[in-house]
């Protein structure tokens, strides 16, 4: 078991890594640094990083000595999350196709 798992340091720094992603990610919005496609994929990639610093430094994910069955249960909780995201957007292009055909 690692010795540094639930200790201050480690979830000072999991937050400062987390302030640290959302002001940069806000900063890079309001001031305009990139263009809005290459903006969208910045913005999705560094969510993507604080989700994992997340795992790691508060949900202590993969640190415990036997970690298959929070692993079991990340998948599983991925699964469901990627069914609900894209079955919303599937039923939101089938409304916008068949509520509004002209467009």
């Amino acid at each position: 078991m690692n010795q540094e798992t639930g200790t201050f340091k480690s979830y000072l720094t999991g937050f400062l890594l987390s302030i640290l992603l959302t002001l940069v990610a806000y900063f890079i919005v309001v001031e305009q640094v990139f263009s809005s496609r290459i903006l969208i994929y910045i913005i999705i990639g560094l969510g993507i990083i604080q989700m994992f610093i997340q795992l790691l430094f508060f949900l202590h994910l993969g640190q415990e000595p036997k970690p298959y069955w929070n692993c079991q249960l990340f998948i599983f909780m991925i699964t469901i999350l990627l069914i609900l995201i894209i079955g919303s957007l599937w039923i939101m292009e089938n409304l916008r196709y068949n509520v509004m055909p002209n467009m």
